[in-house]
């Protein structure tokens, strides 16, 4: 019967550190999507900006940048 008990014990404890690793991991993607937004707004932020300022090179050369990271290119 100790058996039993103790390999419940066990279980409970191991369920939940279980736990409190999905809560991190559940904070960390939240995290992670609002960075996410973030990122999409500055991004189309700059573009927009790009567009109706066209003959502003920082944004142009801000735009071509941002290609370059989303591109995956290795010489940024």
């Amino acid at each position: 019967m100790n058996d039993f008990k103790a390999e419940r014990d066990k279980c409970l404890k191991d369920i939940e550190q279980l736990r409190e690793t999905l809560i991190k991991t559940q904070n960390l993607a939240d995290e992670l999507v609002e960075y996410q937004v973030k990122y999409i707004n500055l991004t189309n932020h700059i573009r927009l900006k790009a567009e109706v300022n066209p003959s502003v090179d920082r944004y142009i050369n801000l735009v071509n940048y941002i290609d370059k990271l989303e591109g995956g290119e290795n010489d940024v």
